[in-house]
């Protein structure tokens, strides 16, 4: 993980970020993750998507779709994603 990754996209606190990547490493079982680590390359599958995103759901009431998550499965993109649908994690 980079440092400069640490970085969260307009519109959201560095907090939100952090939240969405200790889900990441959460459901990956690792210990951390960079904003731009891609979620499939860092050890994911489409068990473990569907997983973190029913968690996304369920924990901050944010409605994404297997198909958002998909275009860019990082926390970057999931911040990107949160701040288009005004969701504040």
């Amino acid at each position: 993980m980079d440092r400069d990754d640490a970085v969260a996209p307009q519109g959201q606190t560095l907090n939100t970020s952090h939240a969405v990547g200790a889900l990441f490493a959460r459901i990956l079982e690792i210990s951390e993750i960079g904003e731009k680590d891609n979620f499939f390359e860092m050890g994911g599958d489409s068990r473990s998507a569907a997983r973190l995103i029913n968690v996304i759901k369920t924990e901050f009431g944010s409605d994404i779709t297997v198909r958002e998550f998909y275009r860019d499965p990082t926390v970057a993109g999931l911040m990107k994603i949160f701040a288009k649908s005004d969701t504040e994690v």
